[in-house]
């Protein structure tokens, strides 16, 4: 099927404007973008229940029963739809595998 010059365009800002709505990420760029700015969440588009989602805490400092100070790494947590967070340890597939992570929470619409 021929289009029209201005089909053309039209379609291209269309596909521009749907690509711009939700960015879907790999493991690694949740990483990267929570560990630039750890006030973002993320879930994933598989995740059915609503209200879960992972974020990054910065890294902090920790005292040991001796009194020294070390410092903790940064860590990815958790909340589930229960209301608890915990520390997250993604699956090999949310790691490797998985290419619907975005910026948001489950159930609602992402940002």
């Amino acid at each position: 099927m021929r289009r029209t010059g201005c089909q053309f365009i039209f379609l291209v800002w269309e596909l521009a404007f749907y690509a711009h709505v939700v960015t879907y990420m790999n493991w690694s760029d949740v990483l990267t973008r929570g560990a630039a700015d750890p006030t973002l969440t993320f879930a994933r588009k598989t995740c059915t229940q609503p209200g879960k989602f992972a974020w990054v805490a910065p890294p902090s400092m920790v005292v040991a029963p001796t009194g020294e100070r070390y410092p903790l790494c940064a860590t990815v947590y958790f909340k589930d739809f229960d209301g608890v967070a915990k520390p997250y340890y993604p699956s090999m597939n949310a790691m490797t595998e998985a290419h619907d992570w975005y910026v948001g929470i489950s159930g609602q619409p992402p940002e």
